[in-house]
């Protein structure tokens, strides 16, 4: 498979990845949104600053994953980062006692952008194998 071929489905597989990773970025300007995308209120100052927190790091990552089509030697480590900030969540929500009807739904969004991220990681690797054996 030659490079053009695997540059359109990782472009679009990394877009869909990190619009995910920035639309909760809106809730740490607009904290109703909390409630709409986590099902939870923040029950004091310091919660919500918190939520609002994670807001903003999860779309930076979306940030570095977009800097990363751009500026191509940045996005192996952008998808690495995308990928344990989804691993991340994962693992805590597997160790968690009861979570919510809520967690489990951004633990099934996190499962899904976490597989087309590995995926982006295969194409990627592939296409710099490519690169190496038919340098243009």
């Amino acid at each position: 498979m030659d490079r053009k071929k695997i540059a359109v489905p990782l472009v679009a597989v990394v877009l869909v990845a990190a619009a995910v990773q920035l639309l909760p970025m809106g809730a740490a300007f607009h904290p109703p949104l909390l409630e709409r995308l986590y099902g939870v209120q923040p029950a004091d100052e310091t919660s919500l600053l918190l939520l609002r927190h994670r807001a903003v790091l999860l779309g930076l990552v979306g940030i570095g994953l977009v800097a990363g089509l751009i500026w191509r030697r940045l996005l192996s480590a952008a998808l690495a980062l995308g990928l344990a900030s989804k691993m991340s969540y994962l693992l805590l929500f597997a160790g968690a006692r009861a979570p919510t009807p809520e967690a489990a739904r951004v633990a099934s969004v996190d499962l899904v952008t976490a597989s087309l991220l590995a995926l982006a990681a295969l194409l990627w690797l592939r296409s710099a194998r490519t690169a190496r054996r038919n340098p243009e």
